[in-house]
């Protein structure tokens, strides 16, 4: 399947920066790959990732549950054609730019993925969820390699169906009720979450701070001045003390998502001392 026929290829963003935005674009240091673009984010790109609270009316389902081997052949069809996508070489370059032998990374931890089976049968909600448990895969192998030990993976998902989590234990993952994951951070964690609500990121960051973080980062919620923040005062130590490797946004269709900070302490001993000053 090529590139352009690939069912998780999108089409650049239509809408063009005006001439009094060339100053910011020269600023981005921008990559397409297939449809993907990677870019470095202006501040107020930020603002519109935060949100504090999670929906409260749920969706009608519009039609009827997919079964664990439908979600699996279509994740066999679909993860063939992401790693044949530079995105999944770009990631796993990353990984290799921001972690080595002596990473500490021995768990991982993914909360707020999404559903493999959107009640109103939607494609672009199901190919976010697809593409996000592809990039993680692609950190987790990598992290595999450079540290030569084999990671598990927990998942913590409110809208999973017993298919997606049949599915994902099928992979080998363990998949959770909450806030069994949420309260299990350590300081050799992967935490994987993208765009979580606020009060999940605090959750997961109350007890320790994660050996390496893949989530929104501290510069989402710093600018947001109307709500307190004192919650996630991990976000922000993380974000001045850890090596950061930095934020990406890949362009999915019409939307964006954003897999923020790839961050990490690289010795244990800087991590206990992290979790000393954090209050443990």
């Amino acid at each position: 399947m090529s590139g352009s026929d690939s069912p998780l290829a999108s089409k650049p963003h239509p809408s063009q920066p005006s001439s009094s935005n060339s100053q910011d674009q020269q600023k981005r240091s921008q990559q397409k790959d297939q449809g993907w673009s990677f870019v470095k984010p202006r501040k107020g790109c930020y603002h519109k990732c935060a949100s504090s609270t999670p929906p409260t009316i749920p969706q009608a389902r519009s039609g009827p549950l997919r079964s664990a081997k439908d979600i699996t052949d279509e994740y066999h069809r679909l993860r063939q054609d992401f790693c044949s996508n530079p995105c999944h070489q770009s990631i796993k370059k990353l990984i290799t730019g921001s972690a080595d032998s002596s990473c500490p990374v021995t768990e991982a931890i993914c909360l707020g993925i999404g559903t493999f089976d959107p009640a109103d049968g939607g494609w672009e909600a199901k190919r976010r969820t697809y593409i996000q448990l592809f990039a993680l895969e692609a950190i987790i192998e990598e992290l595999e390699i450079i540290t030569n030990s084999k990671i598990k993976c927990t998942f913590q998902e409110p809208l999973f169906t017993e298919a997606d989590a049949t599915f994902l234990r099928s992979l080998g993952h363990r998949v959770v009720e909450a806030p069994l994951a949420s309260e299990a951070v350590t300081s050799d964690t992967l935490l994987y979450g993208i765009h979580l609500y606020r009060n999940l990121y605090a959750e997961a960051l109350r007890s320790h701070l994660p050996a390496m973080f893949v989530g929104t980062g501290w510069a989402t919620w710093d600018g947001i001045t109307v709500l307190s923040i004192e919650d996630l005062h991990g976000l922000r130590t993380m974000d001045e003390t850890y090596p950061s490797g930095g934020v990406q946004y890949a362009s999915l269709g019409k939307h964006k998502w954003c897999a923020p900070s790839i961050a990490k302490y690289s010795t244990s001993h800087e991590l206990h001392n992290q979790d000393t000053q954090h209050g443990k």
